[in-house]
């Protein structure tokens, strides 16, 4: 039962040594007993934490139920041994979840700022205020755990000069390795064993004795073999120590420096240690470099030159862009594009190379904060998680998503977003002989297949390799016993010398214990495992993973057959997801094995996040390849919809005139959400997780024709997000007065980016404002107003000073945004507000259509006139009792 505990990779671990050690005949077998594997470990309590501690667990950071840390391949059946410890799970690795780009069009007048207008007329003199009103996240943390940040994109940088970064921490978990020691061994000698990046091999430093000084491991690193590219003095800078008592802190410097290379493809330092004396001594090695605001901007005031931590994939600068970029003046003739619900919330972000460990890492730096000073509170924070993959049961049990909901239960002011996925859709395979294009990242649907089998029955389904396929495939088949299922596996005709698909040499039966099967198709190693119990779930699982091998070093190409037969006289159901490894064509289901239902990624099948899946705001359908529920324990997942096709973003490296692009995805539809809980944590710091997101799915427009969010499989959860009427339910706070905001001086409005509808086009707008406006008279009168002359009104408030400088001082790009996107009722509320900041905004109104008269075409300027009286009285009034007789303009 003890092997039952291990995951796959941990338990072939263990056999590896165990076979080594029964050979006797490596040299090295000593070490890899010795070498320290990064798990996640289910334990039952404190107890049993103090238990794995003293089998051999160095522990990094845990909650009640799940711990993150080190064990040496030789104790890992010891700690697994531990009272109290349930499972220990290796660091797999996640991807992010994205699709390709899809360029469409924007609307940029809505964001109150024009190039054009500003490269022909000039700035407004004096700063333009907005409305106290106006919620835009101000004080709340937007924490973004991704692929890092381009720090030098604008939509990031405050306005101003000098620059300065609107990050507030960045946190580079592929920077910088920290070794420090715990156990407190009086001597004994280190060695570090590290891979530089490239072709080179594997190299180990001479043997130090303890006390190891800074001096001493950074001599022994330079020293470390390295043909292909020889390691000179200056490739490391140690400092700190002497070990054990300090740890020693190593930045790759030199041609290892970041600036010349990604900082990603630095391996971790592998430690031989051999100590003498203490309690229970470990080493171990902590990735990662916080990097201040003081050092972004100092690079950005420099000559942009490549900063020390960049974002080499893209994907975090999008996603950090839709949660709470601002948008840009860019200076030249196009227009601003609104991007950033969030815009004024703080930035943090944590580059990840998107392994557990790691990932949950970054979760812990934005729930602790520690970039702030002793004694500040912590600010409420929204942790938003684009990425995903699908190795787990899809029923929360798994140990990351069990310590992401510790860390939610019971807090307040804290939030997570989690994309669900991309893998909902349906996928067609190219005609035979087409190449398969190699995805970006994401695989794009036909990954999942669920039956529900009778009673002693079989049941076989197809999955399909496509060319190109390098990586190792991996199929999970859960299912949740008491019954049982034998397996068999056919590959294709092709892999094998003869006509007769090959096939394994025999049936595979579940067992306590879990055992390995391996078997070879032509160029394609098979490893079946079956486990009676799955470590840490009371379910079973069949894991099959197929690795390619040399020559063609491809996955033998071709349709397999997957044979389950029931043994025990018992319905049951099965799910079978296959998981690929990042950017590489997976394996797929023949069409008709697909199933889209349950396709949500971990870990947003954990309870307490927020899962959110993607919708298309032009037409408001749910996009085909957001994942779709329910989770396999029967929940509701996603719970909401946001914005996930062409949705205008950062560019990473994107500078005028070029600085955003189009991405679609639920990586982009999650941090619109997270954007929104940040507006609302704004208005309340002491929100929970629960009415947050009770708050989102009351308020969610749903969809169109309605589906009931009982119906698990829609994929829609309850609906499309709201931003405005989910700020608007945010319950005032009531633990202290320091908690509340300022009272409000107008209508609540919200960044544009926060409104779906921001995309359309101006006419669209106005057309739909008539419609909203036409219960009334007034109402009716206004929106024609606005219909004929918005094109003109917009081309003169971007290119003529005067209009300019009266349209910001009157609000007007709020006023508009009001207007156009805002869920007011015309029957019985004033569309427009009777002040802006104290001041009357007829006064302003007035200012504005002064200056526009003067500048009008002549159909615009007889309206102002005839209109005048009428469009002077609509602040502040309700629709419904302006009388348009008693308003007419008099001449």
């Amino acid at each position: 039962m003890v092997y039952g505990k291990l995951d796959t990779p941990l338990a072939a671990r263990v056999r590896a040594l165990e076979r080594t050690a029964r050979a006797g005949t490596d040299s090295d077998a000593g070490f890899e007993g010795r070498d320290r594997v990064t798990v996640l470990v289910r334990i039952a309590g404190p107890d049993a934490l103090a238990a794995a501690e003293e089998a051999g667990l160095a522990t990094e950071f845990h909650t009640a139920r799940v711990a993150v840390g080190t064990v040496a391949v030789g104790d890992l059946l010891a700690v697994a041994s531990a009272t109290g410890v349930e499972a220990l799970r290796s660091n797999r690795q996640m991807r992010p979840l994205e699709v390709p780009d899809l360029p469409t069009g924007l609307m940029g007048a809505l964001a109150g700022r024009t190039a054009a207008g500003h490269a022909r007329a000039g700035r407004a003199a004096g700063p333009v205020s907005t409305l106290s009103s106006e919620v835009t996240g101000r004080g709340v943390l937007v924490g973004i755990i991704d692929t890092g940040i381009d720090i030098f994109h604008p939509c990031f940088i405050k306005p101003g000069n000098p620059k300065q970064t609107r990050i507030v921490s960045l946190l580079d978990l592929t920077l910088r390795q920290t070794i420090s020691c715990q156990g407190s061994p009086t001597g004994g000698v280190l060695a570090v064993r590290w891979k530089p990046p490239g072709t080179a091999p594997e190299a180990s430093t001479v043997p130090l004795n303890l006390p190891v000084t800074a001096a001493a491991l950074q001599t022994a690193l330079e020293a470390l073999p390295n043909p292909p590219s020889p390691i000179r003095p200056g490739d490391f800078t140690v400092s700190g120590g002497p070990l054990p008592e300090t740890p020693v802190v190593v930045d790759f410097t030199g041609q290892f420096d970041s600036r010349h290379m990604d900082s990603a493809d630095i391996s971790r330092f592998r430690l031989d240690f051999q100590p003498t004396g203490g309690t229970n001594p470990k080493m171990i090695v902590t990735p990662g470099r916080a990097i201040t605001p003081a050092e972004i901007n100092a690079a950005l005031q420099g000559p942009f030159p490549p900063f020390i931590s960049r974002d080499m994939k893209g994907h975090g600068t999008s996603v950090a862009g839709v949660a709470a970029g601002t948008p840009i003046d860019m200076g030249c003739c196009t227009s601003d594009i609104p991007i950033g619900v969030a815009t004024g919330a703080d930035l943090v972000v944590v580059r990840s190379p998107l392994t557990d460990a790691e990932n949950l890492q970054g979760v812990q730096y934005l729930l602790d904060q520690p970039w702030l000073a002793p004694g500040t509170p912590k600010q409420p924070v929204v942790i938003n998680m684009s990425f995903g993959n699908s190795a787990g049961a899809g029923d929360g049990t798994d140990p990351f998503e069990i310590m992401l909901d510790d860390l939610l239960t019971d807090s307040s002011g804290r939030a997570m977003t989690i994309a669900a996925g991309n893998e909902g859709d349906l996928y067609t395979p190219p005609a035979p002989g087409t190449p398969l294009p190699v995805p970006r990242a994401e695989p794009g649907g036909g990954q999942h297949t669920f039956r529900k089998m009778a009673a002693n029955s079989t049941f076989t389904f197809r999955f399909a390799v496509e060319d190109n396929d390098k990586k190792s495939d991996t199929l999970r088949i859960w299912y949740p016993g008491p019954g049982k299922l034998d397996f068999t596996m056919t590959a294709p005709a092709s892999t094998g010398t003869t006509t007769t698909p090959p096939a394994l040499p025999a049936v595979i039966h579940p067992a306590f214990t879990p055992t390995t099967h391996a078997h070879t198709f032509g160029s394609t190693d098979v490893y079946v495992t079956s486990y009676l119990l799955a470590p840490g779930t009371a379910k079973r699982l069949i894991e099959v993973r197929l690795l390619p091998l040399a020559p063609s070093n491809k996955i033998a190409m071709g349709t397999y057959s997957i044979s389950l037969t029931e043994t025990e006289g018992i319905e049951t159901t099965f799910d079978c997801w296959i998981d690929n490894a990042k950017d590489d064509p997976p394996g797929r289901f023949v069409a008709g094995d697909q199933i889209r239902s349950r396709t949500v990624c971990s870990p947003g099948t954990a309870r307490l996040p927020v899962t959110v899946g993607a919708y298309n705001t032009d037409g408001g359908q749910l996009a085909g390849f957001s994942g779709r529920g329910p989770t396999t324990d029967l929940r509701v997942k996603p719970e909401v919809c946001g914005p996930g096709v062409a949705v205008p973003t950062a560019k990473n490296l994107g500078q005028p005139p070029n600085p955003h692009h189009m991405e679609y995805g639920t990586s982009m539809a999650a941090p619109y959400v997270a954007g929104v809980i940040a507006l609302m944590l704004q208005v309340n710091k002491n929100l929970d997780h629960v009415n947050i997101k009770k708050i989102l799915q009351d308020t969610c427009d749903k969809p169109v024709p309605p589906v009931p969010p009982t119906q698990l499989d829609s994929g829609w959860g309850y609906g499309r997000v709201n931003a405005e009427n989910a700020v608007k339910a945010v319950p005032p706070p009531t633990a202290t007065a320091a908690d509340a905001e300022p009272g409000a001086a107008g209508p609540l409005i919200l960044p544009v980016a926060a409104y779906p509808a921001a995309h359309l086009p101006p006419a669209e707008l106005a057309e739909r404002l008539k419609a909203r406006a036409g219960g009334t008279p007034a109402g009716r009168r206004a929106a024609a107003l606005i219909a004929a002359h918005h094109t003109e009104v917009t081309r003169l408030a971007t290119t003529d000073r005067r209009i300019l400088v009266a349209w910001h001082r009157m609000h007007g790009p709020l006023l508009l945004r009001r207007l156009l996107l805002g869920e007011a009722d015309f029957d019985t509320e004033a569309p427009l507000p009777a002040t802006l900041d104290g001041t009357p905004a007829a006064e302003g109104l007035a200012r504005l259509l002064d200056a526009l008269a003067r500048a009008a075409s002549p159909a615009l300027r007889a309206d102002i006139a005839a209109h005048r009286a009428f469009l002077l009285a609509l602040p502040g009034a309700l629709l419904s009792d302006l009388d348009l007789d008693e308003h007419a303009q008099v001449n």
